[in-house]
Formats: C-alpha cells, structure tokens, sequence
C-alpha cells in the first residue's frame, strides 16, 4: 500500500515508502508491487502527454470556457490501493504547476466541489493556497472529466525444473478526459509500469 504523500510547492512528491507487513525494510528487488514512486515517474510521462494534446493545443485563453472535473482512479490492479493513492493519480496531474499554467493560458478551469476539496485536502493531496491565480475553482457543473483507471498483469517464470523465483507486474494505467455530457473522449493516455522481483512467489 502506498503510505506517504505530501505536497511541496505546488507539486505532489510521492514517495516510495512499502514495507511488507513485519519487516522494517525491504530490498527493492523484494518486491514487484506498484509503489508511490512509480505513480510520480508515471505523472511525469502523463503531463507531457496531456500538455501536448490537440485537445489543449488548439486552445487559447479566448476559447470557451472549460469546467474540468476529478475523479478518484478505479482501481482494477491485483494491489490493494488505500483511497488516498487512488486520488493521487488524477490529484498529481491536476495540483502540478505547469498544468495550472497551462490550464489558466487555454481556459480551462477547475470544477471541485467543496466535498472533494476537503477530501482531497484531508488526504494531504491538496496544496493549500497554491492554485494558479488566474486559475481559480468552479463551483458550477463541470463540461469535462478526467478520470482514470489501473489495471494488472502478473507474470512469473523460472529455469526448467526449478520453483519459480521470478516475477514481472505490467501495471497499466490508463488515463483519459471525457466531454461531460457525450461521453466523448478528447484526451487519453496510456501508462505503462513494470516491475520485477526475485525471491520465491507463492502459488
């Protein structure tokens, strides 16, 4: 389970911080679970993709208006995630500075209902006070969602004869924004996270 989240500036920093139940540390090969770290490398990828979207490249500030909402990741992945990881996804893509700027140049605005904020706010995953000036928040119904959802592949294999000592977890991540009232998808994006571990894997 993903454990520590916090913000700095106006950015998330996620931290790697599993450890197996028992134990006060764990090598990092010891294990093929998703990790807070990989969400942050996996943001970094998600960004850049949103950032270069003909969906927000075609924008300006004069375009009309854009309400986008949030949504928790749906978690579909064989690890347990708390509900502070799963916001964390779509979290860490919103609170990022370079989003805001980008939002705030092609008006796109936040729709966050005062019930989600403090969520989000109680979780740790909200930088007080650090919303973009010129971005602001919307109270009124959103036009555009952004959602996302994790899902799992597990594979193991060994020498011939010999017990398993291998595992690789394809974690995908699947991200995307969708037109509120269509359903219509203008942005998506897949993240790919694989991870291996050595040691022996239970049946």
């Amino acid at each position: 389970m993903l454990t520590c989240v916090r913000i700095l500036g106006a950015g998330l920093i996620l931290a790697a911080c599993v450890l197996p139940a028992g134990c006060a540390s764990a090598s990092a090969s010891a294990s093929s679970r998703l990790t807070a770290r990989d969400i942050f490398e996996a943001g970094d990828e998600i960004r850049q993709s949103l950032g270069e979207s003909p969906w927000l490249v075609n924008r300006d500030s004069a375009s009309p208006p854009i309400r986008l909402g949030v949504s928790s990741a749906v978690n579909k992945s064989a690890d347990r995630l708390a509900a502070s990881d799963c916001w964390a996804f779509t979290a860490m893509v919103i609170y990022d500075e370079s989003i805001q700027q980008l939002f705030e140049q092609r008006a796109v605005r936040l729709y966050l209902p005062e019930d989600t904020e403090k969520t989000l706010r109680s979780m740790g995953l909200a930088p007080d006070g650090r919303i973009a000036p010129g971005l602001g928040i919307d109270r009124t119904n959103p036009t555009h969602v952004l959602r996302a959802e994790i899902r799992s592949l597990a594979r193991q294999g060994a020498a011939e004869g010999k017990v398993s000592d291998e595992r690789l977890d394809v974690n995908l991540i699947d991200y995307r924004i969708t037109e509120f009232e269509s359903s219509k998808v203008v942005w998506a994006k897949t993240v790919r996270v694989s991870r291996e571990a050595r040691g022996t894997v239970a049946d």
